[in-house]
């Protein structure tokens, strides 16, 4: 249901799922069933030995990210990888108003290691805006302005991430209020990528990545565990809107307040971003930017 909520919106949000099997395994009907069914994956079997394997995969990826991540398999693939479980996100969105280019300037950005110069979008109007102590935030909505993204410039980005709690964030987003202002905030543009397990093993998920612990016998009936999660994104933004792709890679393996004057708002040192759905209540995309370079 959230899938298909997600993906019947005005902008484009593509989410497609594939189950790579390693040839001649022996799977649980059941698992690639409800994968198929609830996930709408994509099953295919695989000759992990064979040169080209890790391409026909990532092949999958770049067509499914247009383009924008081309790779998150590598050559060779170890022989012990049973599977790999593969999510892939692309986004889409212009500006509800989009930033005249005419306006775009070069400007300074503080960056952890001293100022830069980039180009500035600007923009004038009314926005939903919201200013406490410690940040100034701001909507800017996509197309018909279901999808958005927000941009919250804090004093102390490290200190607001630490802030970061799905209670403040929804405390947060019923304090935004209609405003007149000015906004000035660099187009930007970047990748990341990282592994993912000792993110998940600190969040709870301990016993997948455990050989003594791991049972994955619903998915396959030999010993297996999560030997590996890798995440890639990108994100673009400029005066016309956003582009952002995201993949998520599992591979397994075998064990044998309001305002009330106009404000100013110049995204000029480090600050933190997130795409949000208003309907279906989801961040797609969220990050923080040190240097827009």
């Amino acid at each position: 249901t959230l899938l298909n909520q997600l993906q019947n919106s005005d902008v484009t949000v593509d989410i497609a799922n594939s189950i790579w099997l390693r040839k001649g395994l022996e799977v649980n009907p059941d698992f690639i069933s409800r994968n198929k069914t609830f996930y709408d994956a994509q099953v295919s079997e695989l000759d992990f030995s064979k040169s080209n394997a890790a391409d026909t995969i990532n092949g999958w990826v770049k067509q499914n990210t247009k383009g924008l991540i081309e790779e998150i398999v590598q050559n060779p693939i170890d022989p012990m990888t049973l599977m790999f479980l593969i999510n892939a996100v692309y986004f889409q969105g212009d500006w509800e108003s989009e930033f005249d280019k005419a306006l775009t300037k070069d400007d300074s950005f503080m960056t952890p290691d001293g100022p830069v110069t980039v180009p500035f979008m600007n923009k004038g109007g009314r926005f939903h805006y919201l200013e406490n102590e410690d940040f100034q935030a701001i909507r800017l909505p996509y197309g018909e302005g279901r999808l958005a993204m927000y941009v919250f410039l804090p004093k102390n980005l490290a200190s607001f991430e630490d802030q970061l709690s799905y209670t403040n964030w929804t405390k947060w987003l019923s304090g935004f209020a209609s405003a007149r202002g000015n906004l000035s905030m660099p187009k930007f543009e970047m990748e990341y990528e990282t592994e993912l397990n000792e993110v998940l093993q600190a969040m709870g998920m301990k016993d997948a990545f455990d050989p003594n612990k791991a049972n994955f016998r619903q998915m396959v009936d030999v010993e297996a565990v999560i030997d590996q999660v890798k995440h890639k994104t990108f994100i673009r933004v400029d005066e016309e809107g956003t582009e952002a792709a995201a993949v998520t890679s599992i591979a397994v393996v075998t064990t044998s307040v309001q305002p009330t004057k106009s404000f100013q708002m110049k995204v000029d040192r480090p600050f933190f971003f997130a795409i949000h759905d208003s309907e279906a209540d989801t961040v797609l995309f969220m990050g923080s930017v040190l240097d827009p370079r």
